[in-house]
């Protein structure tokens, strides 16, 4: 994922900081739950897996801005979403309590 976030070269910094602040999340929610009780890794995974689909699905709207026609259009998409899904204060309170938002 950083790779291809790394390839997205549009002015849209903020929602670039937003995903990239999410992998640094996920990345140390992961490492945390590895060293917790079993009981514990059995309560997240489905968890863990919307939180790596939220990012994957930012990645991509953020690539399709860059190459889509409708800019305008595609950049308020992806700015609802990542806004909604990453800048919430939930997700940061605690790393095992993933945020789990329902984008319509």
């Amino acid at each position: 994922m950083n790779q291809r976030l790394s390839r997205v070269t549009i002015k849209a910094n903020d929602l670039i900081q937003l995903v990239k602040r999410g992998m640094v999340e996920l990345k140390e929610t992961v490492t945390k739950l590895s060293q917790a009780d079993d009981q514990v890794k059995l309560m997240y995974p489905k968890k863990l897996a919307k939180n790596m689909s939220d990012l994957f699905e930012a990645v991509v709207a953020l690539e399709q801005i860059q190459e889509g026609e409708t800019l305008n259009r595609d950049l308020a998409i992806a700015e609802v979403f990542i806004h909604q899904t990453f800048k919430s204060n939930d997700y940061q309170a605690d790393p095992l309590a993933l945020n789990i938002l329902i984008c319509s």
